[in-house]
């Protein structure tokens, strides 16, 4: 495998601009490229904010990863921020299950409880597809990210950049590889994956929200992109939650006391 290094992070630093420094110093001595995996969202965003300070290429350089995919701190930073999403509705169920039986006096017996990764969230700073320094196509993909689920298209896309629609096509496809309405498919096909596995909504309504007029043209691409109907995808990953949390659990100890 690959060489793992850990930095040696204090408990309590004297200042927080002592720490940074620290940590830009450790981040510039990483053999490059290299992926990073911080213990929280917090600490991913701060290493995203050292490395645009000190020059270090996210995700080119340096991929990033963050813990709790919290949408606020990952959707804000500059590039918006991959993280792990963890099963915190199933520790919390199993949290209140446990006070229910302290409650209830049952036997305090020590008990290995576990729950575990939902999902990985990916998003800029771990992306494989190329971030540009083009300012055209990068002002047209954080517009496409943040409006695409509210019924945008190619001419909104264009006024917003107040260039002409070839400019705006050529740039882009240039930078990305693929062309503006690609772009805009690609995330209403993340919000509608995403609210398949984790709500039970109508088929209707997650078309709505993922900003179509009607749900035949999103069944149809959906079913090109992931190889089968809506309903048997969202019945498909049901049945992998019902089973648990066997994939990449996590344990800890509780003791009733």
């Amino acid at each position: 495998g690959y060489a793992c290094d850990i930095y040696p992070a204090r408990r309590k630093p004297a200042t927080g601009t002592d720490d940074g420094h620290a940590l830009a110093e450790w981040l510039l001595d990483l053999p490059k490229p290299a992926a990073l995996l911080a213990a929280m969202d917090t600490r991913a965003c701060q290493v995203l904010e050292l490395c645009e300070a000190i020059g270090v290429r996210v995700p080119q350089d340096l991929s990033v990863l963050g813990i709790d995919n919290d949408e606020l701190i990952c959707n804000g930073s500059v590039p918006t921020l991959s993280s792990i999403r963890r099963e915190t509705e199933r520790c919390g169920f199993i949290a209140a299950g446990m006070l229910d039986r302290l409650m209830r006096r049952e036997t305090r017996t020590r008990e290995v409880f576990l729950y575990g990764v939902k999902e990985i969230v990916t998003r800029d700073s771990t992306r494989t597809c190329p971030l540009s320094d083009d300012p055209v196509a990068k002002k047209a993909r954080e517009f496409i990210r943040v409006n695409a689920c509210v019924g945008i298209g190619v001419p909104d896309i264009v006024k917003h950049l107040n260039v002409s629609r070839r400019l705006a096509e050529i740039r882009f496809q240039t930078a990305y590889g693929h062309s503006l309405l690609d772009e805009i498919q690609n995330v209403r096909l993340e919000r509608a994956e995403r609210l398949l596995k984790e709500t039970d909504l109508p088929l209707t309504e997650i078309c709505t929200r993922c900003g179509y007029s009607t749900d035949v043209h999103l069944r149809r691409i959906f079913k090109a992109r992931f190889g089968c109907p809506m309903r048997d995808y969202r019945k498909a990953h049901s049945k992998e939650d019902q089973e648990g949390c066997v994939r990449n659990c996590v344990a800890f100890r509780a003791v009733k006391s």
